[in-house]
């Protein structure tokens, strides 16, 4: 844990240097990205929120707000609430219902509640889950968690319940456009819900890490394959992108021609961070210079309002 920690101080203390001098706001991206600092030296794993002036940060006994201007330890340490828990996925249908989920080691899968007032922890539906890996929905009344013993469950708005998928593989992202369109990815392939049944998605085998969509005709998924974009009819996706992280871990987007993905390349001896953007035509990587946090997560307000979080409490923000 002190090797963990102390690698992580370096890492602050590295990012403005290695930032101002590769910043560059006329790249392909066209975003000016700049550290912003969090607080923490927390390994962070999710983010999301609901305006430019609302985001949401979660990790190792950490959830982080920001309120437009700086952001903010809401819960953290091990003396608090958070003692032992690592919370992987944050989603929410609104500023007053905001959902996050994760794992303890020992412990049943975690699954916190946020009602735009304070966070409180709610009866996992799979207690048997080891923990639980991404959480989100279309609305107050779906919402879903996937689990990384494979469990998928569902809130409808009063209670919480197991769906079952048909296959027990690590799952590691869920999104979802109506009750009726879920997809859900892990360490073996795809997924998908119609509302009725689950099936496996042909040809989507490998391991998918992160998923994320605009519409039931706008989809992506990426992982240690190269991306795939689903377009309502069919998925399409070739070799990796030698532009995307070589392990994208995250990925978000805007619109069909504005697109996101983090991770990192393994380098000789540390990670190499990486960024890369879709512009509806092609990928192209972002300059991050040297460094080596592993970015986990990314989500934006708007094309022109991106953040990216990692370890080492690293937080990015892109802005035009």
């Amino acid at each position: 844990m002190k090797i963990r920690v102390a690698r992580a101080l370096i890492q602050v203390a590295l990012w403005p240097l290695i930032f101002a001098a590769c910043n560059d706001s006329t790249g392909p991206d066209r975003l000016a990205w700049s550290i912003v600092p969090s607080g923490t030296v927390k390994e962070l794993d999710g983010v999301w929120g609901t305006s430019a002036s609302n985001v949401w940060a979660v990790g190792d006994e950490t959830i982080l707000h920001y309120d437009g201007a700086t952001w903010s330890t809401v819960v953290g340490g091990s003396g608090s609430a958070l003692s032992g828990i690592w919370l992987l996925g944050i989603w929410g249908s609104s500023a007053s219902d905001i959902w996050a989920a994760g794992f303890q080691p020992g412990g049943p899968p975690v699954l916190l509640h946020y009602d735009g007032a304070s966070w409180s922890s709610v009866p996992s539906p799979s207690p048997t889950e080891t923990g639980y890996t991404s959480v989100s929905g279309s609305s107050a009344s779906d919402v879903w968690v996937a689990g990384d013993g494979g469990f998928i469950s569902h809130y409808d708005g009063t209670s919480w319940s197991i769906v079952p998928i048909g296959a027990r593989q690590p799952l590691t992202a869920v999104w979802a456009s109506s009750p009726s369109d879920l997809w859900v990815v892990g360490y073996e392939g795809m997924f998908h819900y119609d509302g009725a049944s689950w099936a496996p998605v042909t040809g989507m085998s490998g391991e998918f890490w992160g998923l994320s969509g605009t519409s039931q005709s706008d989809v992506w998924a990426v992982g240690h394959v190269g991306p795939s974009h689903y377009d309502g009819t069919s998925w399409s996706g070739g070799p990796q992108e030698s532009a995307l992280p070589e392990f994208a871990i995250g990925v978000w987007a805007s619109s069909r021609t504005d697109a996101w993905a983090v991770g990192v390349n393994l380098g000789s001896s540390a990670y190499v961070s990486k960024i890369a953007y879709y512009n509806g035509t092609t990928w192209s990587g972002v300059s991050l210079g040297k460094s080596s946090a592993f970015l986990a997560a990314v989500w934006g307000s708007s094309a022109t309002d991106v953040w990216v979080v990692g370890d080492g409490g690293t937080i990015l923000h892109g802005t035009r």
